[in-house]
C-alpha cells in the first residue's frame, strides 16, 4: 500500500498531537533546535534538553530551552541530538558506505502503464542503484532515483540528472513516460540513512544512537533497510524499545547510561538479522550477470518461475522472505531446489 508522505504525517503528527495533550504535555512548531545541552565531565556526561528558536532562525525571535530526564532525536538523518551523542562520544556520525542519497519526483501517467510497482536496479558503468516506479493513486506515481553515497561519488553523478536520462532513454522505462509529466515543483533530494552492520564499528551497531539523558529513533538512529528503503517499521520498533528503557519515577534524575547501554543493545538484537539480510540483498543486486540468470528463471511461466517471482516481491516487504534470497547459494537452492 501507498500513500503520499505528505498526507501519512498529517495523520501521524496530528494523532501524535492529541495524544501529548491528552497527557499534559504541549507541541511546538517552526522550532529548529540551536543547541543540544551536556553537563559532565568525561564518562559522567548526558544531555539534559535542547534549545531552539520560536519561529525560525530568520523570525528574530527568543530563544526557548525544555530539559528533560530523556531527549529523544527524532530529527532525521542529520538530527542534532544524533550529533552530539557521536560528537561527544568521538565516533562517526555518517558512513559513505551506508547513506544513500535518494531523488524524487511526482508524475502525472496512466495507471495502467506502470501496473505494480516497478524496480529497476541500475547497472553498467554505474555499478549500483535503483530507480522506482510507485503509483500512489490513478494517475499519479512516486518516481524516484537511489544510490549509496560512495558510489556516487566516485561517479561524478547527480541523481536528478541520472533519473532524467532513465526516463529520455531507458528502452523499458521511456515509452511509459512518453505521455506522462512531471507535477511542477514536486522534485526533492533526501538522505537514506541504512541500518545495514558496519564492518569495524567503534561501539554499537549500527552506530552509537543512545547515551545519558538522551536516544534516537528512526532515521535519526541511522534504522532504514537497505534493500527496500523502508524505514517506518524500524522508527516505530526504536521508538517502542527506547520508551520501554525508560521509568518516569525510577529516571527522574535522568536516563541513565546503563539504561541507554541495553537500548542500544536490544534494538539491535531485535533489528539486527533483518538489517543484515537486507544489506547482503543490497549488495547481490550488484553481481549482475548472477541476477540476469536469476531474473530469466524467474520470468518463466512455469512453477518455478511464479514461485521465484512470489518470492522477490516478499522481499521487498517481508523481513522473514529477505532471509530466504540473501546469498548467491540461497538463490540457486530457490531455482534448483
Amino acid at each position: 500500500m501507498v500513500i503520499p508522505r505528505l498526507q501519512f504525517d498529517h495523520v501521524l503528527f496530528k494523532r501524535a498531537t492529541e495524544l501529548v495533550r491528552e497527557n499534559g504535555g504541549a507541541v511546538i512548531q517552526d522550532f529548529p533546535v540551536s543547541d543540544v545541552h551536556l553537563v559532565g565531565k568525561g564518562d559522567e556526561q548526558r544531555i539534559i534538553g535542547v534549545s531552539g528558536i520560536v519561529g525560525g532562525r530568520r523570525s528574530g525571535n527568543e530563544v526557548m530551552t525544555f530539559t528533560a530526564p530523556l531527549t529523544i532525536g527524532a530529527g532525521g538523518y542529520n538530527c542534532p541530538v544524533s550529533r552530539k551523542i557521536t560528537e561527544t562520544h568521538g565516533e562517526p556520525m555518517r558512513d559513505d558506505d551506508h547513506y544513500i542519497p535518494a531523488y524524487r519526483e511526482y508524475w502525472e501517467m496512466e495507471c495502467g502503464k506502470t501496473g505494480p510497482i516497478a524496480l529497476q536496479f541500475i547497472g553498467g558503468e554505474l555499478g549500483g542503484g535503483y530507480f522506482w516506479i510507485c503509483p500512489v493513486r490513478e494517475g499519479l506515481c512516486n518516481v524516484g532515483i537511489g544510490m549509496v553515497q560512495r558510489e556516487l561519488k566516485q561517479h561524478k553523478t547527480k541523481l536528478r540528472a541520472l533519473q532524467a536520462q532513465i526516463i529520455a532513454e531507458h528502452p523499458k522505462f521511456k515509452v511509459r513516460f512518453e505521455s506522462a509529466k512531471m507535477v511542477e515543483g514536486s522534485g526533492i533530494g533526501h538522505m537514506i540513512p541504512c541500518g545495514s552492520p558496519r564492518k569495524h564499528p567503534p561501539s554499537y551497531q549500527p552506530r552509537r544512537i543512545a547515551m545519558a539523558g538522551a536516544g534516537c529513533v528512526g532515521d535519526s538512529a541511522t534504522l532504514v533497510n537497505a534493500f527496500s528503503g523502508e524505514g517506518i517499521d524500524p522508527a516505530f520498533v526504536s521508538a517502542k524499545t527506547l520508551i520501554a528503557h525508560f521509568d518516569r519515577d525510577e529516571h527522574a534524575d535522568g536516563f541513565p547510561s546503563e539504561a541507554a547501554h541495553d537500548y542500544q543493545v536490544e534494538l539491535w538484537k531485535q533489528l539486527g538479522p533483518v538489517m543484515t539480510n537486507s544489506y547482503k540483498m543490497q549488495k547481490l543486486v550488484k553481481k549482475r550477470r548472477l541476477m540476469n540468470w536469476f531474473m530469466g528463471k524467474a520470468s518463466k511461466d512455469d512453477k518455478r518461475g511464479r514461485m521465484i517471482r512470489d518470492q522477490l516481491e516478499l522481499a521487498v516487504s517481508s523481513k522473514s522472505a529477505q532471509e530466504d534470497v540473501a546469498t548467491p547459494w540461497q538463490l540457486i537452492k530457490l531455482m534448483l531446489f
